[in-house]
């Protein structure tokens, strides 16, 4: 028997997939080349819309989104995209820094200030996506990750509640 998916559709799991979504060609050439010498496969979006179409096709580990480009802007795409992809981490571009507060609530993972820190920006895609699956920590569906100014941070999985009979019982010994 076959296995179903194809050997273009197999990567490693240390190769990361991330979407790229920037107006500026110039922007995505140069950002494209930088990511893949991390060894990261990077599709690209001109618009909110080619972001939203190639969601509904393909798996990525991550989205970098810049906020101001034409047709559907990355404020919607980012409304739509959180709604349509909870778990997926955003990591927002933009040259207007003071929307961190806007883009947690729609739920961007990380706000980076153009021109981009290099470096912040390669340590920033490795703060959110882990380095191997069985390293995502159990617990977490359905929760979303703080967004700190510049640098993501982790979010402490919180620790499970004891049973309250037994917590009772415990008392009463």
């Amino acid at each position: 028997m076959q296995h179903p998916a194809s050997p273009k559709s197999i990567r490693p799991w240390n190769r990361r997939r991330l979407l790229l979504a920037d107006d500026s060609l110039p922007i995505r050439e140069c950002l494209t080349e930088i990511l893949a010498g991390l060894g990261h496969e990077v599709a690209h979006a001109s618009d909110g819309q080619q972001v939203l179409e190639r969601l509904a096709s393909e798996d990525f580990d991550l989205v970098l989104l810049d906020l101001n480009m034409p047709g559907l802007d990355g404020w919607d795409t980012l409304k739509r995209l959180h709604a349509r992809h909870p778990l997926l981490p955003v990591v927002v571009i933009t040259a207007q820094a003071n929307q961190r507060d806007w883009m947690q609530a729609m739920g961007a993972r990380a706000l980076l200030e153009k021109p981009l820190d290099l470096p912040l920006l390669g340590r920033t895609i490795e703060s959110l996506i882990p380095a191997h699956p069985s390293a995502l920590p159990s617990g977490l569906e359905g929760q979303s990750l703080p967004l700190q100014y510049g640098r993501p941070r982790r979010v402490p999985v919180p620790e499970t509640e004891e049973d309250p009979a037994h917590a009772a019982g415990a008392m009463n010994e």
